[in-house]
């Protein structure tokens, strides 16, 4: 297993669609302990794990030391704040 980095972490939280304050409590850290590891290299093990783990549970895998993999299914539905919905309207003439 290669170590978690702040990188990964802030890409798969962004991918996701969700706020920090909306994945610490998934991961059982505070928000600043996200925050201060997506701007740093530090995080005690025990804090990469949970992060991990909260990812990996949400269906994200992690290759090397830069790659972030998103589950591919139809049945994916990302948690957090919602995506923006556009709606097309028929303007009249």
């Amino acid at each position: 297993m290669t170590i978690l980095t702040p990188r990964q972490c802030a890409a798969a939280r962004y991918g996701l669609g969700l706020s920090v304050r909306n994945f610490a409590p998934l991961a059982g850290v505070c928000t600043q302990t996200v925050i201060r590891f997506e701007n740093s290299e530090s995080g005690t093990v025990s804090t990469r794990q949970a992060i991990r783990a909260a990812l990996e549970s949400l269906g994200v895998e992690f290759v090397g030391t830069n790659g972030v993999i998103f589950p591919d299914s139809a049945d994916f539905k990302p948690t957090g704040r919602p995506k923006a919905r556009v709606e097309e309207t028929a303007h009249a003439a």
